[in-house]
């Protein structure tokens, strides 16, 4: 029967091997296409909001919008690319529709609760989504800066019109 010590060397191991993997997702990214700016987590993700109490979404939008930094309202329209991990939203037989861009695993598969400014909503076009979990991606397309509000909820601040994407 295994023993405490060896559930939390294998606990331990499955951190590494996360950890690892966002590293070398940061370590790869390729120089972006001429036509794309790159907006990687390091500069999305770079800044905290602070706690709002706010009750009208519409409200509380506006007030995390005046919050993001001036450089990254910047990106808002831009072409870019973003480098992340894939967590499926909607499935198309097969085919992702709809996913999270997270900036790494720990924030979708551990527990651990995202930031708003962690994850950007992608839309992809039918047949460019390619399930590719547990790997780090390459997504294009153009950014959208500023709240998203979706069915009277805050659901983020950053959406992807996606175009393509890459291992």
């Amino acid at each position: 029967m295994p023993t405490r010590r060896t559930f939390f060397i294998a606990l331990l191991l499955v951190s590494l091997v996360s950890l690892l993997a966002a590293v070398s997702a940061i370590a790869a990214e390729p120089a972006p296409a001429s036509a794309y700016l790159n907006a990687s987590f390091s500069r999305l993700a770079g800044y905290t909001f602070p706690e709002i109490n706010e009750d009208d979404p519409i409200k509380l939008a506006k007030l995390y919008d005046a919050q993001i930094p001036a450089d990254i309202k910047a990106l808002d329209g831009k072409k870019t690319v973003i480098s992340g991990f894939m967590l499926p939203v909607k499935v198309n037989k097969g085919v992702v529709t709809e996913m999270l861009l997270m900036k790494d695993q720990t924030s979708c598969c551990y527990g651990a609760t995202p930031g708003l400014n962690d994850f950007v909503i992608v839309r992809l076009p039918e047949g460019k989504g390619k399930l590719m979990v547990d790997t780090p991606i390459f997504v294009y397309g153009t950014l959208k800066v500023g709240a998203v509000v979706e069915n009277g909820f805050l659901a983020g601040v950053y959406q992807l019109d996606g175009e393509s994407m890459k291992l």
